[in-house]
């Protein structure tokens, strides 16, 4: 089994739901295709905002195997020190680790268990420096389902908004 199959696979069977979490899992083709879009070089420090269980990370690993000949250590350390990936959900991120590990090993023989540069927060309200890219598919929540009283529609209109009523006109 390869490792899409596998975050396909956990995708399918987590409880999160379009409306209430905003989750909309990407195909393959279109991470693929969003990937060679882009062409990611090794100079690039790279940001996945809402990462998920890492459809994007593990193809960003193989685009950077195939195409910029990175393997081994050398990739490792390129997605160390180049990558950076948030998720709200600590479960999530958890199990990301452990498909990041199971990558590693399989087609590099490197045995890792953590991932510093794999962080559970809310990148909207974290702080983290300037990127070259940012890749992803972020969650869709339209703004009339989240609650005018909710502490985090509080927050997004004093980080984001420059006057309240912008909140209120994004409504549809």
């Amino acid at each position: 089994m390869h490792e899409s199959e596998l975050i396909v696979g956990l995708d399918k069977l987590q409880s999160k739901s379009v409306k209430k979490d905003g989750v909309i899992y990407t195909p393959l083709h279109i991470v693929d295709a969003m990937i060679d879009m882009v062409a990611p070089t090794p100079a690039m420090s790279i940001i996945e905002p809402s990462c998920g269980h890492g459809i994007f990370l593990v193809r960003l690993l193989s685009y950077m195997n195939k195409h910029h000949n990175l393997a081994g250590s050398e990739l490792y350390e390129w997605f160390k020190n180049q990558v950076t990936a948030i998720d709200i959900s600590d479960t999530t991120i958890q199990e990301l680790n452990v498909i990041l590990s199971l990558y590693f090993f399989k087609h590099h023989a490197i045995e890792i268990t953590t991932f510093d540069n794999v962080i559970t927060s809310d990148s909207l309200f974290c702080d983290t420096k300037r990127y070259d890219l940012a890749i992803g598919n972020p969650p869709y929540i339209r703004t009339k389902n989240l609650d005018a009283e909710n502490e985090l529609t509080r927050q997004l209109q004093v980080k984001y908004c420059r006057q309240q009523s912008i909140l209120d006109n994004l409504r549809i």
